[in-house]
């Protein structure tokens, strides 16, 4: 298979979700959910570094799962720096005792150690502990607080808690709760993250159902996030899921995405190598809603045009390699744009991503 000219994909296996993408000694980390022998092997973290944000270098797993609380695997979760370390809060999955909260660290970025006190969370305060993943830490006004994703009583739910060192965690309460996102198998609200932007906080999570990220504009106390709007979509396409920011960045927030998705079909060209993530963007507020856009390493791979885009006034086409349309979409039905004026695409082997207005709107789509 040819590999891709601008964006990260793993040397071999399975990738998803990104994890704990954090900026940490000088460099910037972006961790994976990765199965080394396909679909149906373990979970891990994979691990990559980068200077550019463009230009990414895979080096050794960082975490496998060893323990019979992780058996299933180490699923998703986040990175936070204190002291000149570096913390990661990953979920460990357990065929017995379902879905807890563990830490591993380093001093490094290159060698990882467990906490010997694993799981810091062992059980979830709604007594489900089949769904209850995705840790998402953050510090604020001298405190830490977790944000860990769930579902309860059919509904899915974003669930808080608070500590003073990182390792010894209370519950707060229900943080966020919807309805609207009911999957089959699962209600749970995925991947929550949680960042200031401006004067506004936003809380993003996954939603299964649609494979698509929700973004909410509001305010946040130290305790309670209030919505000041909907829930709406920035993306379009049907392959960006599970975005998370990166932590440690204080002069702009950049996150990076899954460019794939479970129900794509895993074809002989990505039998041994599955999964990819996006161009790394950069996240702003305008008039009350988030944009995402290519980070300025990467703008220079910005065109106004490409054989594989169609622009019809609001509306967009995007053709696969075969020439047939693989998606149109009106972007006036995503975080309401009112009028398409600018679009412009990074054209990968087999992928596009396309920017509407800077930012306002976007599509992440594959080509096959």
């Amino acid at each position: 298979m040819s590999g891709f000219l601008y964006h990260f994909e793993q040397k071999k296996g399975w990738m998803n979700d990104p994890n704990g993408c954090v900026f940490f000694k000088g460099r910037y980390h972006i961790f994976f959910q990765y199965r080394e022998n396909g679909i149906k092997s373990q979970t891990w973290w994979g691990h990559a570094v980068s200077d550019d944000l463009l230009r990414w270098n895979e080096l050794n797993v960082a975490i496998k799962s060893e323990n019979y609380w992780e058996d299933v695997g180490c699923w998703s979760g986040s990175a936070i720096v204190k002291n000149e370390m570096l913390y990661l809060f990953y979920t460990s999955a357990s065929s017995t005792r379902g879905q807890t909260v563990s830490i591993a660290y380093t001093d490094d970025g290159k060698t990882f150690f467990r906490y010997e006190k694993n799981p810091v969370i062992a059980n979830s305060p709604l007594g489900n502990n089949d769904n209850f993943r995705d840790p998402k830490v953050f510090e604020y006004c001298g405190k830490y607080y977790m944000l860990i994703g769930t579902e309860f009583n059919g509904r899915g739910s974003i669930l808080s808690f608070v500590s003073d060192n990182l390792f010894d965690w209370s519950y707060l309460d229900e943080f966020y709760v919807s309805t609207k996102y009911e999957f089959p198998s699962s209600r749970t609200l995925e991947c929550p993250d949680f960042f200031p932007l401006q004067d506004k906080w936003v809380l993003k999570f996954s939603s299964q159902l649609h494979s698509k990220e929700i973004f909410i504009v509001g305010r946040f106390d130290g305790k309670t996030f209030t919505p000041e709007g909907e829930e709406y979509i920035v993306d379009a396409g049907n392959e960006l899921y599970a975005m998370q920011t990166f932590a440690n960045v204080p002069d702009r927030t950049l996150a990076i995405g899954w460019m794939w998705n479970w129900g794509k079909p895993r074809t002989n060209e990505y039998a041994t190598r599955t999964g990819m993530m996006c161009i790394v963007r950069e996240l702003s507020l305008k008039n009350g809603k988030v944009y995402n856009y290519p980070v300025q390493s990467a703008r220079h791979l910005l065109k106004p045009q490409s054989e594989y885009m169609k622009v019809d006034g609001d509306i967009i086409t995007v053709f696969g390699k075969n020439g047939a349309p693989v998606l149109c979409k009106d972007m006036k039905e995503y975080n309401g744009v009112k009028k398409v004026d600018k679009v412009e695409i990074i054209h990968d082997f087999n992928t596009v991503e396309i920017f509407i207005n800077d930012g306002e709107a976007s599509i992440t789509q594959w080509l096959v």
